[in-house]
């Protein structure tokens, strides 16, 4: 059975999941999920992974998903934030007051508080998490379309039981510093026992070609360079990898990934909607390929 993640994240894989895991090569013990935003991924993949590894570069994400597997009163306290500030479907004064509060006193490293970002993320525009340079969470509120619903707490309920019935690791680096780690303390045999899935943000999703990641996170043509190199050079160490990504979406195309997967084999999958689930009128319809080197 797929587990959707109990993050209702923008971007998520969950529709794709039985495609990529068609796709990924699960004759290898260990599974890095370098770009693991909500989570999906990787708790899927513990059905078919000895070994479990999920990074993302936004450390609120991963303060949240450590929290929802090492807690067992997580959707309680959640509960309490939602009772204390009357979050609920219509009450978009009472959002904006906890928002506020939290970006006074619960945003930064330090005093980090997991339940109430997770409260209001449930109750933000479109379900997003976005937060700006002060790690103040920024976005408005999703009033008469978000909250934390009956179907959401469901899934939350399962992909916490998921999440600490497995033995998953989290990390918070950015790309860069994950790769420089694996290529640092693994040997030949570890490359070579690696099944390493990445789902970067999509620079042909913006006409200039940077895009905000849902938590704020810059990404352009830059950063696809580099994440090609190094698969490039992970390919010769003999790790294998499933890379998602668009070649164009609404005219804007990009076609320094699209001559790098030349080398490579390039799956197309069908039917696969963007935008900011209901409250887009007219979501793009993109053909999102997965690109992999064995």
């Amino acid at each position: 059975m797929l587990i959707p993640s109990g993050i209702n994240y923008v971007g998520n894989k969950f529709r794709m999941l039985a495609t990529l895991f068609e796709n990924l090569d699960t004759s290898r013990n260990v599974f890095i999920d370098a770009f693991c935003g909500g989570g999906v991924v990787g708790v899927n993949a513990t059905d078919y992974y000895k070994n479990v590894l999920m990074n993302d570069g936004c450390w609120q994400l991963i303060e949240i998903l450590e929290a929802i597997r090492s807690d067992d009163h997580f959707i309680e306290n959640v509960d309490k934030v939602i009772a204390a500030y009357n979050l609920g479907k219509y009450n978009k004064e009472q959002y904006l007051e906890c928002r506020e509060e939290f970006n006074e006193k619960y945003a930064s490293p330090e005093v980090f508080n997991p339940y109430m970002c997770y409260a209001l993320a449930c109750h933000s525009f479109s379900y997003n998490m976005v937060f700006n340079k002060n790690c103040g969470f920024s976005v408005p509120s999703g009033a008469k379309k978000s909250w934390f619903n009956p179907t959401l707490r469901g899934k939350l309920t399962t992909f916490q039981h998921v999440m600490q019935q497995n033995p998953i690791e989290l990390f918070c680096y950015d790309f860069v510093t994950l790769f420089e780690l694996m290529e640092e303390t693994l040997d030949e045999e570890e490359f070579h026992d690696t099944m390493m899935y990445l789902d970067p943000p999509y620079s042909a999703k913006c006409a200039d070609g940077s895009i905000s990641r849902s938590y704020g996170l810059r990404w352009g043509w830059e950063q696809d360079k580099l994440l090609m190199d190094w698969l490039d050079k992970f390919n010769d160490l003999g790790v294998h990898w499933l890379l998602s990504n668009v070649f164009e979406n609404k005219g804007v195309e990009n076609t320094p990934l699209k001559v790098w997967s030349e080398k490579y084999n390039v799956i197309e999958v069908l039917g696969i909607e963007y935008g900011n689930s209901h409250y887009q009128a007219k979501p793009s319809k993109t053909v999102e390929v997965l690109i992999r080197n064995y």
